[in-house]
């Protein structure tokens, strides 16, 4: 009699939109629970140590990469955050296009309460960890300061043709962050250039609630922020050291450069200058101390990401009190927060109640963004790569405009062309 031969499960790998889940229960659990478990911790210590030190197997090394991503665009909380959520082995079983997927999602939200929460716990040797972390990539910055940074000649030469179609901005300055061709994450899965996304369901507008990979454009969500009185400078900048990352066959090894500028805390007067419509007077102001005065400042950030359909990525604080006019305006729904639910509702009768949660509201007409947010806006929104694509397929509603509801208020987040992105945010910072 012939034995059966016993075959190892196959492991089930994850799309980026459960790892995104994984990784937003575990925040939610961290941030009630205030500790780590026994497994969290040497999640977190085993990142930090591959962080630290050369990776040896294949595995490792792209975990390594990943966790090296995650830090460069997302910072050291979504670093811990994926390591307890996913840890090596999910992150290694993962396709490219679902870890590249992920790391995009992680990149948008990275600015919310929940994701870059100040009191997520901290073990004994996490200080010692990212103090060495850190002296390493000093270093690492010195030795890249000191060797010439190239740019590919395809990126040159899109940098000189804006530069003369658009004389009167510096497009130079853009060119760091979207005119170098995008990386290549993980090349050795074999899936190059696949967009993954989230499902949305269309009720008079969209609503961000479950997770798929059906369409074709990359949806960015808004970027959170909490209000601060410290110093906080009004323009930070992320910069990935010049790697070469490897190709195909057919193609040379390419030196990248990505930066990403964050612009935060608008000027007043700014706001006046660039928003004429309803949106004016609803966006949140805060305190801000610079130069040894306090002042008071829009909470407004803007976003330059260094890959990806978005060129220019506008986030605005609402303030709670005009939550109700703005939903109306921009997307015929009422919105009203019942204890701890939101009930949604629109104008053929539909109506949606959702528990403690946030939900994202999209699709626009072109009307009303001009209506909301006035005219400088709306043709800047007509002009990103995202609109193009939806008015080139006939959509007549714009999924540019996005509004986050909470219970403390809500953030609109508006997608903009990199030119006319750049002129606003001249107007807005200066």
């Amino acid at each position: 009699m012939v034995q059966a031969v016993k075959r190892p499960r196959s492991r089930k790998c994850l799309t980026s939109a459960e790892a995104w889940e994984r990784v937003e229960c575990v925040a939610r659990r961290l941030s009630t629970t205030q500790r780590l478990g026994d497994r969290d911790s040497k999640q977190v210590s085993a990142a930090f140590s591959l962080l630290n030190h050369p990776s040896e197997s294949t595995g490792q090394h792209k975990y390594r990469q990943f966790l090296d991503l995650v830090r460069q665009k997302c910072g050291l909380q979504a670093v811990r955050l994926c390591a307890v959520a996913l840890g090596q082995n999910k992150v290694r079983d993962m396709k490219t296009a679902h870890r590249k997927a992920l790391i995009s999602k992680l990149s948008e939200e990275q600015h919310r309460t929940l994701i870059n929460n100040q009191s997520f716990p901290s073990l004994p040797g996490d200080t010692e960890a990212v103090a060495l972390l850190e002296e390493r990539l000093s270093k690492d910055n010195h030795a890249g300061e000191s060797e010439n940074r190239r740019i590919s000649p395809t990126s040159e030469g899109i940098i000189r043709q804006l530069s003369s179609e658009h004389g009167g901005v510096d497009i130079a300055s853009a060119s760091t962050y979207r005119m170098n061709l995008e990386p290549e994450l993980f090349h050795d899965d074999g899936i190059r250039e696949q967009t993954l996304n989230y499902r949305e369901i269309q009720s008079s507008c969209f609503l961000n609630i479950a997770a798929s990979d059906q369409d074709p454009i990359d949806h960015r969500e808004s970027l959170a922020f909490e209000g601060q009185t410290e110093p906080i400078p009004n323009c930070r900048a992320y910069q990935d050291l010049t790697k070469p990352h490897a190709q195909d066959d057919s193609q040379e090894n390419t030196d990248i450069t990505n930066t990403q500028e964050i612009f935060e805390h608008a000027s007043i007067d700014g706001i006046a200058a660039v928003f004429k419509g309803l949106i004016c007077g609803a966006i949140r102001t805060t305190s801000v101390f610079v130069n040894g005065i306090t002042r008071s400042m829009a909470s407004v950030t803007t976003v330059f990401p260094p890959w990806g359909a978005v060129d220019c990525l506008l986030s605005l604080d609402i303030c709670e009190t005009n939550v109700e006019a703005l939903a109306m305006a921009l997307f015929n729904a009422t919105v009203k927060w019942v204890k701890e639910s939101l009930h949604i509702g629109f104008a053929r009768g539909t109506s949606l109640t959702i528990p403690n949660s946030e939900v994202t509201l999209k699709g626009v007409h072109d009307e009303a963004i001009a209506q909301v947010f006035g005219s400088e806006i709306q043709q800047a929104i007509k002009q990103s790569r995202i609109r193009i694509q939806e008015m080139e397929k006939g959509k007549l509603m714009t999924e540019c405009v996005s509004m986050i509801i909470t219970e403390k208020g809500a953030i609109i987040s508006l997608s903009l062309g990199l030119v006319q992105g750049l002129e606003i945010q001249k107007k807005l910072y200066t």
